[in-house]
């Protein structure tokens, strides 16, 4: 019984952490709501098609390039290249530095393998 609570606590948590992939339903979004794909290489753009609303391609960021989740635009991966070489999920500011998937303070020492922050 706890692991069923568990599984369902972290389904509500994830929730507000939904990232699309293009096919998925957009039926809760506006028309031309635009997001990045959950591999972050990718801008989506909300559709109707058929009878539903769906995710679709707008842009293909291409290689070494992401798209960055606060501007929905692609950016090259020349100015911040994640430490795992993938996608940027998560971009650290001024006075931090990218630490596995996460970011930390500057002066700090990182121990965390390469992940997806930059």
């Amino acid at each position: 019984m706890s692991r069923l609570c568990g599984v369902l606590v972290f389904a509500v948590l994830l929730q507000g952490c939904f990232t699309p992939e293009a096919g998925d339903s957009c039926a809760e979004e506006r028309l031309g709501a635009v997001a990045c794909s959950y591999s972050g290489g990718e801008i989506l753009r909300c559709d109707a098609a058929a009878e539903s609303q769906a995710w679709v391609l707008q842009e293909d960021c291409g290689e070494r390039s992401y798209c960055d989740h606060d501007t929905t635009t692609c950016i090259a991966a020349t100015s911040g290249v994640p430490s795992g070489g993938g996608a940027c999920c998560k971009r650290c500011g001024s006075g931090s530095k990218a630490c596995g998937d996460s970011c930390i303070p500057s002066g700090n020492t990182c121990h965390k393998g390469p992940g997806c922050a930059c």
